[in-house]
């Protein structure tokens, strides 16, 4: 049965627009600059269940003030092995890149994106159905990061949105 909340969610994917996410802005001096519009893909990505809002009551050491502060992370439970709940902190520099993967590959964008930040290798089923759906090599995003998340990124065409 469907959640009043899953509901709101398609409703926020179905008005963040991608080229409202991204675009082109030519100013009147002719030079044009790539924009990048943070609290929409920021919306659009908690809609759509990639990332989740906590904060790291559980972390003794970090001073008590620090431990009520909400984060932004990137569910990676599952990825790099069973039964084991993680999820990896979302610095602001990276939702440009999250959003783009995200938008690419929506079966397997954010965990190639996980992969590549923490270069570490996906456990074996994880890689083999990444191999099997064939947009992303794992053992070369563990081995060399956001190098070929980003070169990778630059050969795929965004998803419709």
């Amino acid at each position: 049965m469907a959640k009043e909340s899953d509901s709101a969610n398609g409703e926020i994917l179905a008005r963040v627009r991608a080229d409202e996410v991204t675009w082109t802005c030519a100013h009147g001096d002719g030079t044009v600059e790539a924009c990048f519009e943070t609290p929409l893909a920021v919306a659009a990505l908690l809609a759509a269940g990639v990332v989740f809002v906590n904060a790291p009551w559980y972390r003794s050491d970090l001073p008590e003030s620090d431990r009520g502060v909400a984060r932004l992370l990137v569910n990676s439970s599952d990825v790099f092995a069973w039964a084991c709940a993680e999820a990896e902190d979302l610095p602001m520099a990276e939702i440009p890149r999250l959003y783009a993967a995200w938008r690419a590959d929506r079966t397997w964008g954010t965990t190639a994106w996980c992969i590549a930040l923490r270069r570490a290798p996906a456990q074996p089923p994880v890689a083999a159905r990444m191999h099997a759906a064939g947009t992303w090599d794992p053992e070369r995003l563990a081995r060399e990061g956001t190098t070929y998340l980003d070169a990778r990124l630059a050969e795929l065409t965004p998803v419709a949105a």
